[in-house]
């Protein structure tokens, strides 16, 4: 709890809390403590605030430059020495908090080198050593805690999720995949036991309903195995995975018109999979409340760095479910939202004309160099 408490306070979002009360606490020592007494040190002093900026943001860099303006302060103005010091033990804590040991070891080199140019002016002895050496010490070793205890944090994290992946993986294969194999089983023999001088219709039902059970099978069995090694996650070229989802659609008695950018090629495996489960989404909910024989334009076009994407159908008959059934549709919609979200898209629904319009937006990858 600790670990995570101190992850949250330290979190980039706290970073101009963490700036804004350093500044607070140095006004303070400076108005009642340690007073300034001439020009050089203000100047100083407010060459060390800006470096501490520049800390915050390059840890090394910072550290780097404070160690030079704490020489200064020994030389030049050793009224506002221990302000100074101040400074750099909390950018020197910073530094151990976000890197690694081989930085530190340079940044606490350079802090002493910056408090040996005072022992220019007074003989160095081993109380004086001691002081700098435990102003070192302190601050790099809070900091080194702190960043063990966020990597301990952070790979324990990984252990649960990746527990969780297990467990959801181990019930899907145990209950849902033998439920849809036993139905995949049976259809099989249903479609071989029937008359031959079945209703067509018949036949071409169990046809389909015997190829998306398959299908089911066959995403259900890859779901499985990328929750248990997310490693494994390759999917099929898009384009080609998107045309069997449309071949498919058609074949259960929609029209589709498609007009798809050819910069579908160039996604990366997670956008690819946002776009195809979009469009198999869109379609179910499609033949859901619009009935089979809707005619659906789907249009995907990238457009400023955007990919956009909108499946429309025109309601289906008159006398197929209506409008106000559809505004209920896709319960699958919230997860895809959510999908979208999390690479910086957005998803939108809602009424068009006697049909219903289904549209997203997502960030086209950055080109490669």
């Amino acid at each position: 709890m600790f670990a995570n408490w101190l992850e949250t306070l330290l979190a980039r979002r706290y970073g101009r809390v963490r700036l804004a009360l350093t500044g607070t606490l140095l006004a303070g020592d400076l108005a009642l403590v340690h007073r300034p007494g001439d020009a050089v040190a203000w100047a100083l002093v407010l060459a060390v605030c800006c470096l501490y900026v520049l800390a915050a943001r390059w840890p090394l860099g910072g550290v780097c430059a404070l160690a030079v303006a704490l020489g200064v302060a020994e030389l030049a103005a050793p009224g506002v020495l221990m302000p100074v010091k101040v400074i750099v033990g909390i950018a020197l804590f910073e530094l151990g908090v976000r890197r690694p040991g081989v930085q530190l070891a340079l940044g606490g080199a350079l802090f002493m080198l910056g408090a040996a140019v005072g022992w220019l002016i007074e003989p160095v002895d081993a109380t004086s050593l001691y002081r700098v050496s435990v102003f070192l010490a302190v601050p790099l070793l809070a900091g080194a805690y702190v960043r063990s205890a966020r990597t301990v944090a952070a790979q324990s994290r990984v252990r649960a999720a990746e527990q969780e992946r297990t467990a959801i993986a181990r019930e899907l294969h145990d209950l849902v995949a033998h439920h849809v194999s036993s139905m995949v089983l049976r259809i099989g023999v249903a479609r071989h036991v029937l008359p031959t001088d079945t209703d067509p219709r018949v036949s071409e039902i169990l046809n389909d309903l015997h190829s998306t059970s398959k299908a089911a099978m066959d995403d259900l069995s890859h779901l499985v195995t990328v929750l248990r090694e997310p490693a494994a996650a390759v999917t099929a070229p898009l384009p080609a995975a998107l045309e069997d989802v449309l071949c498919h659609g058609r074949g259960i008695g929609l029209t589709i018109d498609a007009s798809i950018t050819p910069d579908l090629q160039r996604l990366d495996t997670v956008r690819g999979v946002a776009v195809l489960r979009f469009v198999q989404e869109g379609l179910a909910n499609v033949a859901r409340h619009a009935g089979p024989t809707a005619a659906v334009k789907l249009t995907i076009e990238a457009v400023d760095r955007l990919l956009h994407l909108q499946l429309t159908d025109d309601g289906g008959k008159a006398d197929g479910p209506s409008l106000d059934a559809a505004q209920g549709a896709g319960m699958g919609l919230d997860g895809m939202r959510e999908r979208l979200e999390i690479l910086g898209g957005r998803l939108g629904a809602g009424p068009e004309g006697s049909g219903w319009r289904l549209t997203a937006s997502l960030p086209l990858p950055e080109p490669s160099p």
